[in-house]
């Protein structure tokens, strides 16, 4: 599962690399921006690989930090060059949050119930 989780990573990496040398409209800032936000995608669906919990747990967490990785793509897609009173990274912030705060305590319930 992790050969398919970083195979994956570097083709949606490269994909948007390809489109954002391509495209004119995509800006050299969002392209560097959704860059970080696919390794940082990558990074945590391979750490929910590694840790070692339920089969369940691990299932509902793909899904949800998919989801939110997707989300997280979207956002960086449409986010603004100014990083002061920028809600777009305010929101892509609370989401990453989100997400580790929810690997960790499905991980400590994961450990609790078996």
């Amino acid at each position: 599962m992790r050969q398919l989780i970083l195979t994956l990573g570097a083709i949606f990496l490269l994909v948007n690399i390809a489109l954002g040398l391509a495209l004119k409209s995509f800006e050299t800032f969002n392209l560097v921006f959704s860059s970080g936000v696919i390794i940082a995608t990558t990074i945590i669906l391979f750490l929910v690989d590694y840790i070692k919990m339920k089969d369940a747990f691990k299932v509902s967490l793909f899904l949800i930090n998919g989801v939110c990785g997707l989300i997280e793509y979207v956002i960086a897609l449409i986010a603004e060059r100014d990083i002061p009173n920028n809600w777009y990274y305010v929101v892509l912030i609370v989401i990453l949050a989100f997400q580790l705060i929810l690997i960790t305590t499905t991980n400590i319930t994961s450990k609790k119930i078996s």
